[in-house]
């Protein structure tokens, strides 16, 4: 009798296993035979997957960039919101002030001083530039004051001649040490891109080309690759609502 329990306590799970891998072999044939019978229903699963995730992120990074300008009825918007209540523009364009801010301040902390700029500028050398010139607009100058009469003397012209060089040089020096004043670089980008997104848009779009096109095709290979796993799923589980 103890022989026997131990035998059949040995038997028992062989035979639990056994039934276990029956079933799970009836439930793989079962399956595949579906699949077999609706081969092309179920390869396009992936398929069709792949094409939608491609074509959700194309639209996803276009909606980025547009539109420049709103698109839909102006019910009602937010600033620096893409979204209205219906209609939508495009995320660069819509923040086109606070990132054109953000670029000019990163780039003139981190990368340019704009005052070691301006000091490289020689005085003497815009005095160069400038002296053919200088004769006819202190002419001008002098016409509009109505003495342009007294140039006509030689000493006085050439008196009149070598303050302005000297005024120049005195400007440039002055404008070193009040560059930051003088130019507002951070107003002027901002203005700029204000008044052109569609040149911001153009300059994300150059800097992140590769990175943009790989989002758009990542679409197609994630989405293949899950569609997969769903035919998979939808293989051994078919819910009457599909």
């Amino acid at each position: 009798a103890a022989m026997s329990a131990s035998l059949r306590r040995a038997i028992l799970p062989s035979s639990a296993l056994a039934g276990t891998a029956g079933v799970m072999s009836v439930f793989l044939n079962v399956a595949f035979n579906k699949f077999q019978n609706n081969v092309l229903l179920y390869s396009t699963i992936p398929i069709i997957a792949g094409l939608l995730n491609w074509a959700t992120n194309y639209l996803a990074v276009k909606m980025i960039f547009y539109p420049i300008n709103f698109v839909g009825i102006k019910f009602r918007t937010w600033p620096e919101q893409p979204f209205g209540v219906i209609g939508w523009t495009g995320i660069v364009p819509v923040k086109a002030a606070s990132m054109a801010q953000r670029m000019v301040r990163m780039v003139t902390s981190k990368l340019i001083d704009v005052e070691a700029v301006g000091r490289r500028v020689d005085a003497t050398r815009i005095t160069e530039l400038l002296a053919p010139a200088l004769p006819r607009a202190t002419q001008r100058i002098a016409d509009q004051l109505g003495v342009g009469l007294a140039l006509r003397d030689p000493f006085l012209r050439r008196a009149v001649q070598t303050e302005a060089q000297d005024f120049v040089v005195g400007f440039t020096n002055r404008m070193h040490d009040n560059i930051n004043e003088i130019m507002d670089l951070e107003g002027m980008v901002v203005r700029a891109m204000v008044k052109d997104k569609k040149l911001l848009v153009e300059l994300f779009q150059e800097c992140g080309e590769k990175e943009l096109k790989y989002v758009i095709r990542s679409g197609l290979y994630f989405g293949f690759l899950l569609g997969i796993f769903q035919m998979m799923v939808w293989v051994v589980w078919d819910p009457w609502w599909s």
